[in-house]
């Protein structure tokens, strides 16, 4: 009994706690710091590599700030923008119809063109359908002379930016590039009324219509963003068409071919193509800069336009942007870690492979050639090797980088490669420009036949008296090629795209395209057009 009482009164042994209930609570709480000690960890790494990197590179001579790549405006230039607009806001909309439409190079053959302004009725780019007379283009002319010589006179002295504080605009997430459309229409305006004025014999007027449209060149100089140097690139190309038309008229003097010259110098645009680069760079820049300072919401609210351009395409937002799972995955996950911990990573990631692609165009550039260009970025995009953990980042800015796709027609699934491809901007501008050495070659010409009754026997003959330096192809880089042919015309080409020389074979690499709907550069090489028949306005 009393046995019985001393253990009753004994206590009952505790019992040992569960191991693996212990370890579990020590994981919950292991397992977030460690992932916060990662996070901190490539958060600092790419703070300090992106800033070391950036410091280096500047060192060099390289430009990352948008502000030294696009000068401050002057006062003058905010009155030149509002005075541009005003004049093609008094335009009628009927321009429109004609916009970079009209065409001064009909082509009747390979190497042969007769006059757009001789033809019976304005003839369209392309072989399209024109609706409307010369009846009709010399009486919008008429009624649009106000504005027309408003913009003669406001591009003698031509804006070099655009006059609006665009720095305090990006730095508000605002679209920091106003709509070019004012230099564009007035551009179109004068190509128009230059051959109208070619159309009616008057050689004059159309002279200072030209010198107009070659200073709309100028304008805005200082914008260094390819939408602006492709601007500037496609009124090269008006003023060359305009030129041929021009040049086959008979009853030019010396000193009006000489104006003609002076005007027809774009050298400059060559030079500004790594710049271009330099600030399509800093523009990326500065786009990663405030997309990971923003919600991914936020990014699609800001970018509303872009749904617009789809639409007009026939196309849909990629559901890999803007899919509901999607959105909310990224809005709420992936958005917030990678603003925190891989967004300087991407940056630098981003800026490397450009400089790369810009040590190249330098390089092209120096060597005045598209040949060897063109072969390099390829090399330089088929060796690219996506960075390690390629997931965490987004590598295409979403909704505005796969525009490209849709405005290029793409089928085919996006390449490993996946930064913005620039080459055809490259080709144009100069494809453009070796062009225009062979307009001022023929204005050479020409002033040499004046002088002597016949054309020279070699390029040689022109320079420096007519021509300063040796035209240049910059196709492949070599003086341009010239031959006299003995029935007393010449032949002027570049090599073309292929860089080979065939010798001035202007056969269409597309033969199956109708004569009317071809280019005069859509040859072997590229000739200079000789002027066949006209047809004479009814």
């Amino acid at each position: 009994m009393i046995r019985l009482k001393s253990e009753l009164g004994k206590a009952e042994p505790k019992p040992r706690p569960c191991r693996p209930l212990r370890w579990g609570r020590q994981l919950c709480w292991l397992l977030p710091l460690a992932l916060l000690g990662l996070l901190l960890a490539e958060r600092w790494r790419g703070q300090y590599l992106l800033a070391t990197w950036l410091k280096d590179m500047e060192d060099q001579g390289q430009v990352f700030d948008l502000e030294r790549l696009w000068p401050p405006a002057e006062p003058a230039d905010a009155d030149f923008s509002n005075r541009l607009a005003q004049a093609t806001g008094q335009l009628s909309k009927r321009w429109g119809e004609y916009g970079g439409m009209l065409s001064g190079v009909v082509m009747e053959g390979p190497g042969q063109a007769r006059r757009g302004s001789q033809q019976s009725q304005p003839p369209m780019y392309g072989g399209a359908k024109a609706t409307n007379t010369w009846q009709d283009l010399d009486a919008l002319v008429r009624e649009g002379e106000t504005a027309l010589h408003e913009l003669r006179e406001l591009v003698k002295n031509p804006a070099a930016s655009l006059g609006s504080d665009v720095h305090k605009r990006v730095q508000e997430f605002d679209e920091p590039f106003p709509n070019s459309i004012n230099v564009r229409t007035a551009a179109w305006a004068l190509h128009t009324t230059a051959l109208t004025r070619l159309h009616q014999g008057d050689l004059e007027g159309a002279l200072e219509n030209l010198e107009a449209l070659s200073a709309c060149n100028r304008v805005y100089v200082n914008e260094p963003f390819l939408v602006y140097h492709m601007m500037r690139v496609a009124i090269v190309g008006l003023s060359d068409d305009v030129c041929w038309d021009a040049l086959q008229a008979e009853g030019w003097s010396e000193p009006q071919l000489a104006r003609l010259q002076q005007v027809s110098q774009c050298d400059e645009l060559l030079l500004q193509m790594p710049k271009t680069l330099q600030a399509e760079q800093a523009g990326r820049l500065h786009s990663l800069k405030r997309f990971a300072s923003h919600s991914y919401e936020d990014w699609l609210e800001r970018n509303q336009e872009v749904y617009q351009v789809y639409q007009e395409f026939g196309a849909k937002p990629p559901a890999g942007d803007t899919g509901p799972v999607m959105r909310r995955w990224r809005q709420w996950v992936f958005h917030p870690l990678w603003r925190f911990a891989w967004a300087d990573q991407e940056k630098l990631h981003c800026l490397q492979t450009f400089l790369e692609e810009l040590d190249i165009l330098r390089e092209s550039v120096r060597r005045q050639a598209w040949m060897g260009l063109d072969q390099r970025l390829a090399e330089h995009r088929r060796g690219y090797r996506p960075p390690p953990l390629r997931w965490r980042f987004y590598m295409r800015l979403p909704l505005v980088d796969r525009l490209s796709d849709i405005v290029e027609n793409s089928a085919t699934p996006a390449q490993v490669y996946t930064f913005p491809n620039f080459d055809r901007a490259w080709l144009t501008t100069m494809k453009n420009l070796t062009i225009h050495e062979m307009l001022k070659t023929s204005i050479a010409l020409n002033r040499y036949k004046l002088r002597h009754g016949q054309w020279p026997e070699s390029l040689d003959a022109l320079s420096p008296e007519l021509l300063p330096t040796p035209p240049r192809d910059l196709m492949d880089g070599q003086i341009l090629r010239y031959r006299r042919q003995p029935d007393g015309s010449f032949v002027l080409y570049s090599v073309g795209q292929d860089g080979t020389d065939d010798g001035g074979d202007p056969t269409p690499t597309s033969p199956n395209q109708s004569a009317q709907a071809r280019s005069p550069w859509d040859g072997q090489d590229w000739v200079w057009p000789q002027a066949g028949r006209t047809l004479k306005p009814a």
